[in-house]
């Protein structure tokens, strides 16, 4: 009898349980837990990655992590693809660089609202195996036979005001390799004592200050590097180069938090220093009291091609001699000046507002957590600067994860911790590279 009894109590309580819990609790532990999907990937052109994605039971949705496998920090960038049906889903990424890559995949349940109009968040499932593919160079057609060659006069040079442009040089521009490179347009900034101070009108290109993470200044990035060098080389022929002067490069500390600049440098051709920016009269509208639109930039086809970050200005006020017109495309750019921290530099923003947070290297950086075999957290300190505070960051993590799996009443927690995966998630900060230099109008 008293078997009885306890047996009629524990059903009581257990339907008053059910009863009583929340509906968004029953619902989440409703869910199972995404399968382990298996992953294939391989490259299927020059550039381009296919990943497929078999056994995919309980996902709605992926997330896909690539990244080259010489990276110094370990990372990958992020991407995503839905669920349809039954069959193997695929997902190409395109505009690779050449070199060894890996892939891993996490699957997921997106969250929605109830009935009751709350919130119930997805689950993670089990990450997959890492895949790793080599990716080849593309073929470009060879253009350097059909190059602009603009006839250089330097009595209509020397005539040019603030603000006017002129061409000079020549840099793949509209996309279509097969027609050669276009006249590079150049506006005119300071025009004194036979020199003629200019900066490119669009943004030619797009790449980070700094191929890695972590101090830097002007004098060592690698974007500096490449314009004196590769940039250089390709965009101005021999009668061209003579005229470029050789100048002194001024890189000031930073006027408010007083990271260095570093040693000034002898350059040909330079980004802008956010006291050129500041100051020169191009980009000092005589219109509006908000001078952000005079530093507006519009990015080539060549540059959105290879993924710069753009969007589209639709104000209808004037420009006062700037490029940006309405509806057009305006990306950020890139200045040589340091930011709030060693590791980040000075930009402008799309719609023309300085800042001082870019990464050098032109990534923010999260961490994800992948404990027992899914993935557990990610962090959301996104402009994390160096291998130092990735390693603090984990620390942090490492702590918060460790207290829910006590919460949770988890076992073996100290092992669960040592055996937890850590790894670095990029996104790219997109900016543009807006070459200066110095002409000299009487060699």
């Amino acid at each position: 009898m008293k078997n009885f009894k306890r047996i009629v109590a524990i059903i009581l309580t257990a339907i008053l349980a059910i009863c009583v819990l929340p509906s968004e609790f029953a619902e989440a532990k409703a869910s199972k837990v995404p399968a382990k999907p298996t992953i294939k990937v391989k490259a299927t052109k020059d550039n381009t990655i296919k990943v497929t994605i078999s056994k995919t039971k309980n996902a709605d949705a992926y997330k896909i992590y690539y990244g080259r496998t010489d990276d110094p920090l370990g990372g990958y960038y992020e991407t995503y693809l839905y669920k349809n049906g039954k069959k193997a889903r695929s997902l190409t990424i395109s505009n690779l660089e050449a070199g060894k890559y890996k892939v891993f995949v996490v699957p997921y349940t997106e969250g929605y609202y109830n009935d009751s109009g709350r919130y119930i968040y997805g689950i993670y499932g089990y990450v997959s195996k890492t895949k790793t593919v080599k990716v080849k160079n593309s073929t470009k057609a060879d253009n350097k036979a059909n190059n602009v060659t603009t006839p250089i006069d330097l009595s209509v040079l020397s005539g040019l005001q603030i603000g006017d442009t002129f061409k000079f040089g020549s840099y793949e521009q509209d996309n279509n390799l097969k027609n050669g490179k276009e006249a590079i347009e150049w506006i005119v900034l300071r025009n004194s004592n036979n020199e003629l101070f200019a900066v490119s009108k669009y943004a030619l290109d797009t790449k980070p200050y700094n191929e890695t993470c972590g101090d830097v200044t002007w004098e060592t990035c690698t974007l500096r590097k490449w314009l004196n060098k590769d940039f250089y080389n390709e965009a101005f022929n021999k009668s061209e180069q003579k005229l470029i002067k050789t100048v002194t490069v001024k890189n000031s500390d930073h006027p408010h938090y007083g990271t260095e600049g570093g040693n000034d440098t002898q350059d040909k051709i330079f980004l802008l220093s956010m006291d050129e920016v500041q100051n020169a009269q191009l980009f000092v509208s005589n219109y509006r009291d908000d001078d952000d639109a005079c530093k507006m930039c519009t990015p080539t086809e060549y540059t959105v091609a290879k993924g710069i970050e753009y969007r589209y200005e639709y104000s209808a006020e004037s420009r006062d001699g700037t490029s940006v017109g309405l509806g057009e495309k305006v990306c950020a750019w890139l200045l040589r000046s340091p930011g709030d921290h060693p590791y980040r530099v000075e930009w402008v923003h799309a719609g023309g507002d300085l800042d001082d947070d870019l990464p050098a290297d032109g990534k923010t950086k999260d961490i994800m957590a992948i404990v027992d075999g899914r993935k557990d957290d990610e962090s959301s300190n996104s402009y994390l600067g160096n291998s130092d505070d990735i390693n603090e960051e984990i620390k942090d993590m490492k702590k918060r994860i460790k207290e829910n799996l006590l919460d949770s009443g988890e076992k073996n927690v100290d092992s669960l911790i040592d055996d937890a995966v850590f790894r670095v998630i990029y996104d790219d900060l997109s900016a543009g590279v807006r070459p200066a230099l110095v002409i000299n109008l009487n060699p």
